[in-house]
């Protein structure tokens, strides 16, 4: 069971990092991704396109620090995909046709439709379970859990 909540930890933290590394590097890729959804007004694209892939930077980073850190890079995410799904769930609704933004190269891109919105959910899972502490245990960080579980492998008592 722990390995399942680090593995948790893990995955949304790599995600985190490689869609905020991804968006940092071409920011108004990232920005067009934005205005395609006509959610917001104009004046607010490029902010937003800076202030996301910061926020997504920090829970990643959050999700490799103590507990109290961890929880609060769960529940950001938590609210994060809430808040990307919802966004393609509305441009469904509108019937828009669009990539979802959440890696804005190309190579990487994925189209923002019902697929997406089923691996958000269950990325909402995941985020959730990553901040969640582990059962009757004493490790607060990542790599104090991954010494706990090596040790628990080879030591069978």
């Amino acid at each position: 069971m722990r390995l399942f909540f680090l593995l948790c930890r893990l995955g949304m933290a790599t995600v985190f990092l490689v869609s905020a590394l991804s968006k940092f590097s071409d920011l108004e890729a990232f920005a067009i991704s934005i205005s395609r959804y006509r959610l917001l007004p104009w004046a607010s694209v490029h902010p937003a396109a800076i202030f996301l892939p910061g926020v997504e930077l920090a829970i990643s980073i959050g999700f490799f620090i103590g507990p109290g850190w961890r929880r609060a890079a769960s529940w950001i995410s938590v609210f994060l995909l809430s808040v990307f799904t919802s966004a393609i769930l509305i441009s469904q609704y509108r019937g828009l046709n669009l990539e979802c933004g959440c890696f804005p190269s190309e190579a990487m891109s994925s189209p923002a439709g019902w697929t997406k919105v089923a691996i958000n959910l269950l990325w909402l899972g995941a985020a959730y379970v990553a901040g969640l502490d582990f059962p009757n245990r004493s490790a607060n960080t990542i790599q104090e859990s991954l010494m706990e579980s090596c040790a628990e492998e080879r030591d069978p008592l």
